[in-house]
């Protein structure tokens, strides 16, 4: 007998529209929708449509009765309806639709204009991104304009005091200029401090000058089989590391698209490609590139596993190879791509819907964690659509690294945005899975604070490919980045303000710090993370497997920030671990997926599914365990006190 259908929750009702100032949107204006509904088990799906009642699409969620539209545009009518929806699969009917004309609010403005040259020819420069930071408690990024054939910029601009940066390079394998504050100065630390008053014009000239031209060096290696055979026309090549990728979007540019943009084989589309050719009959490669620069280096051919260096399945943990002179011996070893015939397809899409060319990054999930070695790994296409075949049967993380300007996120069915492993779904992947859809969020680059640090594990030991997300107080991401070799990763362009930064990787639990970015402050050294294991307790030693399913009191109760919920299964079954406020709706899931029998240890850190901190009070945890015919349920209260 087949379940019955789940339950639809209540429909929303009173659906209503306003006008409020933007905030970070940078038309200076944006919708506020508030509707009424009851709280409980389920969350809002809010959805849009621009001059028209019929192509609607789903712009975010919340467990909110409110949720606030940043990404509208002056001139525009906007209808708006929304849907509850649960994990489960019910979903209730549409509620009201409002229309609402988005009408731009009186600006009172001033000019900044000027022209850019090089300083050595007096030739005025094409192209140029002019950006202008306001200096105030919270950095305001205005779009950037760019330079016409004569080298002049214009820009009408609110009120305030500005920082100016000029932007001027390719995307070939050369910077052509660097980029330069105005008044001449390499850095924001030292830029000269532009007033705009109402009606006012201030002209702030730029000469920029070109870097020591480059030196060209070779790295050479060799691809062959498992078997050691040399395989002949495999494609090698030598990419933007991310850090870089991440530094670039920061100036407000697109990084790695052009002639960058390659489509590899056996891979899909690639950003950031500073060169890329074949093997010769014998297996053998050489690659020109600039000297005293940092790469990563893929190999990939048809019906085999794409490999970084060094036998790295992903980019997270591929090694950075710093080439300062002609480098030898970066070989790869192809393993033949698996022919199960189970495959995995989905898109990778913002919350507007628009695809976002990404990396795709399959975890298997075993002993009730996610492996430390991916499962598989491949790219989007240029559309953000995506196909990986030949898997083994079984369940897997599913995550997605767009190449700039979008946060990691795994995925999690009518979620947006989840950075932690432990918040995602898993997918059971048996025969051809389809609809496998990843929504990221976007990066704020509108700062100017660099946040630099390491992170380690508890026995001090450092941890490459941590993905490291910073978010601000309504959970935006604010600033992304990734662990090196040598465990140290840099955040760029940070808004000032309170700000959480999240660490996660595969293997480890998640693990954040709070800090405060302090305006006019442009660099935080030393922001350290420690991270522990995720391994269960005791799985696998001898007679240590629980006699019974357990739910243990968290430790410490009451807790701030974070607490230890321990649980035990005496023997297989799939897990979930969630946390609920006292209206009973969902506030994080701490463990969805197959867990071996064990004892386990999982850490809530306070935050809820988006990275945003719970609130003080009394708070429900919840274990569900099934294991063949034996369903377990257990659920206890915690105290978060602050």
């Amino acid at each position: 007998v087949p379940p019955p259908p789940p339950t639809p929750p209540p429909t929303p009702t009173g659906l209503r529209a306003t006008l409020i100032p933007g905030g970070p949107s940078v038309n200076g204006v944006a919708v506020k929708l508030v509707w009424n509904g009851p709280r409980g088990p389920w969350s809002f799906r809010v959805s849009r449509s621009a001059n028209d009642t019929t192509h609607y699409m789903n712009i975010g969620t919340t467990q909110d009765t409110q949720f606030v539209d940043h990404g509208v545009h002056p001139g525009t009518s906007y209808n708006y309806y929304v849907k509850a929806f649960t994990q489960h699969g019910g979903e209730s009917g549409r509620s009201n639709v409002v229309n609402i004309l988005v009408i731009a609010p009186p600006r009172v403005q001033g000019t900044i204009r000027g022209t850019v040259i090089d300083d050595s020819t007096n030739a005025p420069i094409r192209g140029v991104s002019i950006q202008f930071f306001r200096t105030s408690n919270a950095w305001n990024c205005s779009p950037p304009v760019f330079t016409d054939s004569l080298g002049r910029y214009s820009a009408l601009l609110d009120t305030g005091r500005y920082i100016i940066r000029a932007n001027a390079m390719n995307w070939g394998t050369i910077h052509h200029y660097r980029p330069e504050y105005f008044d001449n100065c390499p850095e924001p630390s030292c830029a000269t401090v532009v007033a705009v008053a109402e009606s006012s014009v201030f002209v702030a000239n730029f000469g920029l000058s070109r870097p020591t031209p480059p030196t060209f060096v070779y790295v050479s290696g060799s691809v062959k089989d498992t078997n050691n055979n040399p395989l002949r026309h495999a494609r090698v090549s030598v990419i933007r590391t991310i850090q870089e990728m991440n530094f670039l979007a920061s100036l407000g540019m697109v990084p790695g698209i052009g002639e960058e943009a390659v489509n590899l084989e056996g891979v899909g589309h690639t950003r950031g490609v500073v060169w890329n050719g074949y093997t010769d009959s014998l297996g053998n490669y050489r690659a020109r590139v600039i000297a005293n620069q940092s790469y990563i280096a893929m190999a990939s051919k048809e019906t085999f596993l794409p490999e970084y260096y060094n036998n790295k399945q992903t980019v997270e943990t591929a090694d950075v190879i710093l080439v300062a002179h002609d480098t030898t011996g970066i070989d790869f070893s192809l393993a033949p791509r698996p022919i199960p015939n189970n495959s995995i397809s989905g898109s990778v899409k913002d919350s507007a819907g628009t695809g976002v060319p990404s990396r795709i990054v399959l975890f298997p999930v075993r002993r009730g964690t996610p492996h430390p070695n991916a499962g598989r790994y491949g790219h989007t296409d240029s559309l953000g659509n995506f196909t990986l075949t030949g898997l083994e049967a079984g369940q897997y993380f599913v995550l997605a690294l767009p190449f700039s300007h979008f946060a990691p996120s795994f995925y999690k069915a009518n979620n947006c945005g989840v950075i932690r492993i432990q918040d995602a779904d898993t997918v059971n992947v048996s025969g051809n899975v389809t609809g496998i859809d990843i929504c990221v969020n976007g990066v704020r680059n509108d700062g100017l604070t660099l946040v630099r640090g390491t992170i380690r594990s508890a026995a001090s030991g450092i941890i490459a490919g941590v993905r490291v997300v910073a978010l601000d107080t309504e959970g935006g991401v604010v600033g992304i980045g990734i662990t090196n070799s040598a465990g140290a990763y840099e955040l760029n362009a940070v808004l000032p303000g309170a700000v959480s930064i999240v660490a996660d990787r595969d293997g480890f639990a998640s693990a954040e710090m709070s800090v405060t970015v302090n305006a006019n402050v442009f660099s935080m050294e030393n922001v350290n993370i420690t991270m522990t294991p995720s391994t269960p307790t005791s799985v696998g030693e001898p007679g240590v497997v629980p006699q019974r399913f357990a739910l243990d009191q968290n430790y410490p109760n009451p807790f701030n920030p974070s607490t230890t919920i321990s649980y035990a299964l005496s023997s297989p079954g799939i897990v979930t671990l969630k946390v609920f406020n006292v209206l009973g709706q969902e506030v994080a899931t701490l463990v969805n997926g197959t867990v071996a029998a064990g004892t386990y240890d999982v850490v809530w850190s306070g935050k809820d599914n988006v990275g945003r901190s719970a609130s003080s009070g009394v708070y429900m945890y919840k274990l569900h365990a099934v294991a063949g015919t034996t369903e377990f349920t257990q659920i206890k209260k915690m105290i978060l006190l602050k």
